[in-house]
């Protein structure tokens, strides 16, 4: 059987690439379509194929760029042709991949991770005047496919309103990469924070506040700040000890998927999380939701930790494991 592969763009790792790396190592001889590739931006089962993009591979290195040539972007979808001897095409599209040329015939399975296209806000003239073109457009392709599958209820309820329907079949993470350890292993007695989207005074606020108590930041150093408190940005295999000696992750990652969040969860760890969007992956008991003032706030400390079931939130993280989105997409193309 033929496959062929197809998603929005590569330009660097990120969540939605390493999901697309799943379907390359199942279907390693596909080869994959996409509007826009930027070469030895990444390495991984993704890029040893054949790789077919258009223009924009030269023109743009980011997601940004590509915002900028909205006015040509169906067009680019329709001149860029899966051929007829393809037998499945399996798409990860931000919202507007699926609408790649292709055989009338040939099915199209549609796994939309997000809907990137139809959330931006048109800048200009020029980009208001095609942006309902384009997003028409992106509506009327999704009608085509065999099967539509979203991340999540919002994606398939915001569909819905557009008269699509679609299956709920949640992202996966590599959940074995962060087991549960044995209590006697690891000491919890960290407070991790991704501070991403913190500035340097409201960093400077959340130290003050957890005086006393071990704190380690991931990611790079930041000026002014003692490099000892960072831990750089570790791989999975160094990630996992990390996780399971903190007794709470205090989460400011703007991201669609909380990766980070969901390891903690698995390696037997709490999470606190302002960002109230990520409900839908970590609706669980070792999760608390609370605003940035409240977090920052020295007085509302205590807020920060409580006790948790380990084994109930790795069972939730586990809910995530690669090995049932395998399973569903093999499925489908095996009785296409």
């Amino acid at each position: 059987m033929k496959v062929a592969l197809s998603t929005d763009w590569i330009f660097e790792r990120d969540h939605s690439i390493e999901m697309l790396d799943m379907l390359a190592e199942l279907y390693r001889e596909a080869p994959l379509y996409t509007l826009a590739f930027k070469e030895n931006s990444l390495l991984g089962p993704v890029v040893e194929r054949p790789i077919h993009s258009t223009f924009l591979s030269n023109k743009a290195d980011s997601v940004s760029d590509i915002f900028k040539w909205t006015f040509s972007l169906p067009s680019l979808a329709k001149g860029l042709f899966i051929p007829c001897s393809t037998d499945v095409i399996i798409n990860i599209t931000h919202g507007l991949s699926h609408g790649i040329k292709k055989c009338e015939k040939t099915p199209l399975y549609s796994y939309v991770y997000d809907l990137f296209w139809l959330h931006q806000k048109p800048k200009g003239l020029k980009q208001k005047f095609f942006w309902s073109q384009m997003i028409s457009f992106a509506i009327k392709e999704f009608k085509k496919a065999e099967k539509v599958w979203s991340a999540n209820q919002i994606i398939h309820d915001e569909l819905l309103k557009h008269g699509i329907i679609s299956e709920v079949l949640e992202p996966f993470f590599k959940v074995e990469e962060f087991p549960l350890f044995p209590a006697n292993v690891f000491k919890r007695e960290v407070v991790l924070i991704q501070p991403d989207t913190l500035s340097n005074i409201e960093l400077e606020q959340l130290l003050v506040s957890l005086e006393g108590e071990k704190v380690r930041l991931l990611g790079s150093a930041r000026e002014g700040f003692d490099p000892a408190f960072f831990i750089g940005n570790p791989c999975a295999g160094e990630l996992a000890p990390i996780f399971a000696s903190a007794k709470v992750l205090i989460d400011f990652e703007q991201c669609l998927f909380p990766k980070n969040a969901l390891a903690m969860l698995s390696c037997g760890g709490n999470v606190v999380c302002e960002d109230e969007s990520k409900k839908v992956y970590l609706d669980s008991d070792g999760v608390k939701f609370l605003d940035r003032v409240q977090i920052l706030n020295p007085s509302q400390k205590e807020n920060l930790f409580w006790e948790s079931d380990s084994k109930k939130l790795h069972a939730h993280a586990n809910r995530f494991h690669g090995t049932r989105f395998k399973r569903k997409v093999e499925a489908t193309v095996q009785h296409s």
